[in-house]
């Protein structure tokens, strides 16, 4: 290989040491004399610069990444096609590649899962209008920046234009790297966007849980199991992961290409959705993968699953090179075609062929092990005691194989360790596999009034340790400590203590690690209850700046938006954070009343008041009381009640459903208006507060949509509302099944710590 550190390029660029090398092209660092910066340059290796289609691969990347210009993809600045060099001239990176991030933290938190996973989506979007398809998209082709939350997607040595007319495949080999190609790459045939979709899928997956999901010490099993296997889903292997992320990753990984996202705009579309809500549930049935792929030998075969039609690629070889940017990377020990890249070019079809007799072979064992299944019978759990399944043989197998998970539901109507819900249905059968991801959930009572504080393992970073915590009934306060000795968003300790004994529904305080000296880490409040969130940063010293926002509907009474970006280290006492509060879309609708005929006396001006769910809606100032009639306006969001108020006297009271088409009056009651004073002056002063009831009482939930309820519980004042999914034969999906508290009516100085469980309908359960 020959080293061209100290060298000059072009009469401009000035090499300076190697900073990544791959399959055929190394990458150093240098300096462009001419505009004065650092650059990446990529030099084709000295024994593939003689070789054509070597250089019409290389050539390829250069016109791929020439027509993409995204903050989220490496730039290009120059290309060189001289008879004795080869070389693309790109932007220099200061950073690591994900896959070393990902190395380093394991699973990544749901908010930079997020974060990363929108600025790849971003840039494949970009790519893909420009009729670019990457096919080599995997975390060492990620890079991430020095601030730890910037993304650029790099390494378009693969990339072909989906647009050319040009259909042949790349070779009967797949291309990309083999934990993250895509079931149709790995088949060898034509590809389209939706390959990226797929490779997308895997990194949302690993980023997720912190592996890829399949593993093998053999490239070709590992082929075989994109081809056939199925995930494991990401919950099994962390529960907290929130169904909605697992449903947009799983579906980018469906098998066959129909299934899929069609485009990375419309995966985008979904995970912001998740954004705005973290408990939201897709409805994927309607793109239901029912065709699971097949291996099929497919030399010669051409196939485009969307259209139908033959779509083109570049006429490029079958390997790949890992780097483009700063990091030193080696070659991956995963990806098998390498190993095809130091051999020589008439070795390749050799090679193939005893791939493919291997894959044949392979296949038949797998096809043997894959289907050699056990079946299983549910049991009724319903209607046990726990302690009485764990001592039962009859129950034996499923907790050795991991099939039950178990959650402890806080409740007064049944005992302690009664299971009251299961999630598979009795008689049902299942069949226990490899590729088996199916789990029972049991809901098992608790009863306790008094909890232990739970032990987390060395490294528990900051967002599974509150999920623990709220899954087991606990409040929840986080507040950072200086402390370079563990990783960042680590826990360092809580208080009270692990292991130690405390009131059911107590507050653990979680200290987690910075390393930033003086400053605090802003913690992320988007999708938490205003009370919940303005609590959390007003602990860690925040001053709180509520401002009220129109969104979509289940974002109603939570935070939609935060002024400064979670992570973000700052000093505490200085910095004001402005949280945005979704709110739904008001509604109006009006009521007559008849005013009081006062003309009599010398004034006979006052202020009416309107006022909704006990707020202040609208004052009207200085209305004659004449004895007309005067017609008030009343808006809101939820099935409330308004009082109308002429100075400090009731006139008119009742309900009215803002969720309705068409709001409308009911339970109408209308006072007598007493006059006991001559009016002196009309009312300029503050309304009158409106007489406070002496209990709360828990709305009535039947036929009622769960966001319908919830912002029933909210208007009255109740904040401590938790939400439990339960399937339902009887109930529609989305409404409310039942309503658990400790009694029906509450004092007000109990309404924001009374533990409300609302237990809404899934629809039916699954068959």
């Amino acid at each position: 290989m020959e080293n061209y550190t100290g060298k000059l390029l072009g009469d401009r660029y000035q090499l300076e040491n190697i900073i990544g090398e791959g399959g055929m092209a190394d990458v150093y660092k240098a300096v462009d004399n001419v505009d004065n910066k650092t650059v990446a340059v990529k030099i084709l290796k000295e024994e593939f610069s003689k070789n054509d289609d070597f250089r019409r691969r290389f050539k390829n990347e250069s016109k791929a990444v020439a027509v993409l210009s995204h903050k989220n993809i490496v730039k290009v600045y120059d290309v060189s096609f001289g008879e004795q060099i080869q070389y693309i001239v790109m932007e220099y990176i200061e950073g690591i590649t994900l896959k070393q991030y990902i190395q380093q933290k394991g699973a990544l938190s749901l908010r930079e899962v997020v974060l990363f996973g929108t600025q790849i989506l971003r840039a494949l979007q970009h790519a893909h209008e420009k009729g670019v398809i990457h096919r080599d998209i995997k975390p060492q082709n990620i890079m991430l920046l020095n601030d730890n939350k910037t993304i650029k997607v790099a390494d378009f040595g693969i990339a072909r234009f989906s647009n050319k007319g040009d259909t042949k495949t790349m070779t009967d080999g797949a291309i990309g790297s083999v934990h993250y190609i895509s079931p149709e790459q790995a088949k060898g045939e034509v590809v389209d966007n939706k390959t990226d979709i797929y490779s997308a899928g895997v990194v949302f997956y690993e980023m997720l849980t912190g592996r890829v999901p399949f593993q093998s010490d053999s490239a070709v099993s590992v082929a075989l199991m994109q081809l056939q296997k199925e995930a494991v889903r990401p919950r099994s292997i962390n529960s907290a992961i929130p169904i909605g992320l697992e449903q947009i990753t799983m579906r980018a990984m469906k098998k066959s290409p129909r299934g899929r996202y069609q485009s990375a705009a419309e995966m985008l579309l979904d995970l912001d959705e998740f954004r705005r809500n973290p408990n939201i549930k897709f409805d994927h049935s309607s793109f239901a993968d029912n065709e699971p792929t097949k291996y099929i030998p497919t030399a010669g075969r051409r196939n485009n699953y969307a259209s139908g039609t033959p779509v083109g690629t570049a006429d490029v070889p079958a390997q790949e090179y890992t780097r483009t940017t700063v990091i030193t990377q080696e070659p991956d020990e995963d990806d098998y075609e390498n190993e095809l890249i130091a051999k020589k070019n008439y070795t390749f079809p050799i090679l193939v062929g005893i791939i493919f007799v291997l894959i044949v072979v392979i296949i038949g064992i797998a096809w043997f092990i894959f289907t050699n299944t056990d079946e299983v019978i549910v049991p009724e759990f319903e209607g046990k005691y726990i302690e009485e399944i764990r001592e039962d043989d009859e129950y034996k197998y499923f907790f050795e194989h991991g099939l039950i998970e178990e959650n402890l539901v806080y409740t007064k109507e049944y005992d302690e360790g009664y299971i009251f819900y299961q999630s598979e249905e009795a008689g049902k059968k299942l069949q226990i596999s490899s590729t088996m991801s199916t789990i029972i959930k049991l809901n098992i009572a608790y009863t306790s009034e008094s909890m232990t504080v739970p032990e987390f393992p060395e490294g528990t970073k900051l967002q599974d340790a509150k999920s623990i915590l709220q899954k087991m009934g606990f409040k929840i306060k986080s507040k950072a400590v200086v402390d370079n000795s563990v990783p960042e968003s680590t826990v360092v300790r809580v208080d009270p203590a692990s292991g130690q004994s405390v009131a059911y529904g107590s507050t653990v305080t979680v200290y987690y690690a910075i390393d930033d000296e003086g400053k605090i880490a802003v913690p992320s409040v988007i999708g938490e209850r205003l009370s919940v969130a303005k609590a959390e940063l007003e602990d860690l010293g925040f001053k709180v700046d509520v401002r009220y926002r129109e969104s979509h509907g289940g974002d109603a009474g939570l935070v939609i938006e935060q002024s400064v970006a979670p992570d973000t280290a700052v000093i505490a006492g200085n910095t004001v954070i402005t949280i945005f509060v979704g709110t739904t879309s008001t509604k109006t609708t009006s009521v007559t009343i008849t005013l009081p005929d006062l003309q009599d006396y010398e004034n006979f001006h006052e202020s009416v008041y309107v006022y909704v769910g006990g707020s202040l809606y609208k004052t009207y100032s200085g209305v004659k009381l004449d004895g007309s009639t005067h017609t008030v306006e009343i808006g809101g969001s939820a099935n409330t009640t308004f009082r109308i108020l002429i100075g400090d006297q009731e006139v008119c009271s009742g309900k009215v459903d803002f969720t309705a088409a068409s709001p409308s009056v009911t339970d109408k009651n209308v006072s007598q208006y007493q006059v006991t004073a001559q009016p002196t002056s009309p009312t300029t002063t503050q309304p009158p507060a409106p007489t406070e009831p002496s209990v709360y009482t828990l709305p009535d939930y039947s036929n009622k949509k769960y966001l319908d309820y919830y912002m029933d519980l909210i208007n009255i004042g109740f904040d401590n509302i938790e939400q439990i999914d339960r399937a339902s034969d009887t109930v529609p999906e989305g409404y409310v099944i039942a309503v658990s508290a400790e009694k029906s009516e509450f004092a007000k100085d109990e309404l924001l710590t009374a533990p409300i469980r609302v237990y809404v309908s899934t629809g039916p359960a699954a068959e």
